[in-house]
């Protein structure tokens, strides 16, 4: 039983979100080679830890097993040797029920990592062009510089389980990864405008990872006056029969007071052009739950092609 079992709340899954776009002397061939380069150490770091921990938890209950046999040994009317093999095995099956009550079963790193290029000439067909035009709206008002002959914009989208792992992340970009060194460090030279945000996820249908899909067209949209608990539910409500027409869907809320754009996103993964538009059209023309409605129909559509 974790703190967030205790609380009676699930672990949250969140996805730190971040709108970045290449200075216009840098290829874009290069750009993407640096930030694909990126997701692939933190998934690489992320298998460290996690053998890692998992050693650390196995090594720390052995220790405690050993401890505990010879605090015990002066006090047993029979030698501890003739029933060791069963009591060791109590104690360490004790031990480790302690262990996963306390800590919380999550993955330390990240879950998973994406990395999409935004197509702003990419249009959806059954959908209005206005949401086409409300997109690079949006890349504006993120501080985004939209026109021709620009550099693309990209979405970087890191997954990860839990607060905490907002910590090591950071410290795997920053200490093991490094700053300074050619990946991150060539990063951060080669950006003009950057934007970020976590989300927790609200909604899931399908996989976190992009494995089997192509592209993502993802609704930025705000609640409205409506209480948190019912839009939530409406939202659900309103793509529960649609959900089954593309292989990923996903709600994500905006966590409080962490960064900037709308509350919330609705990313739809697919690589059939014609289901993705035919689940999005029915979707924004539901007018069952006029509050949903109204939020959808002042979203902000981004298609992005997905490229891990």
């Amino acid at each position: 039983m974790s703190i967030f079992s205790t609380l009676s709340f699930d672990t949250p899954i969140i996805a730190y979100s971040a709108f970045h776009q290449a200075k216009k002397n840098v290829p874009s061939e290069a750009y993407v080679s640096t930030m694909l380069d990126l997701h692939k150490l933190l998934r690489e770091q992320t298998s460290n830890i996690q053998s890692n921990w998992e050693s650390h938890l196995s090594a720390r209950i052995t220790h405690s097993l050993s401890t505990i046999r010879r605090l015990l040994t002066p006090f047993l009317t029979t030698p501890l040797k003739s029933d060791e093999i069963e009591i060791e095995k109590g104690l360490r099956d004790e031990l480790q029920r302690l262990v996963d009550d306390l800590l919380p079963r999550i993955k330390y790193g990240v879950i998973a990592t994406t990395e999409g290029r935004i197509t702003l000439d990419a249009e959806l067909p059954k959908l209005p062009k206005k949401f086409v035009s409300n997109g690079r709206m949006y890349l504006k008002e993120l501080s985004m510089t939209v026109g021709k002959g620009v550099p693309d914009v990209f979405e970087s989208n890191f997954i990860i389980h839990g607060s905490e792992n907002l910590d090591i992340i950071e410290h795997l970009v920053r200490d093991r990864i490094g700053i300074y060194t050619p990946v991150h460090g060539k990063h951060i030279k080669e950006f003009e405008g950057y934007s970020y945000a976590a989300h927790n996820l609200i909604l899931l249908h399908g996989e976190l990872s992009t494995r089997g899909v192509s592209h993502e067209a993802a609704l930025f949209f705000s609640k409205g006056e409506t209480h948190y608990a019912p839009f939530r539910n409406g939202v659900a409500k309103v793509i529960e029969p649609l959900k089954s027409l593309v292989p990923h869907v996903s709600v994500w809320q905006r966590k409080l007071g962490l960064g900037t754009g709308r509350e919330f996103i609705l990313r739809v993964r697919y690589s059939d052009k014609e289901a993705a538009s035919e689940m999005l059209e029915r979707l924004l023309s539901e007018k069952a739950i006029p509050f949903v409605h109204e939020a959808f129909s002042k979203s902000y559509l981004l298609i992005k092609e997905l490229l891990s």
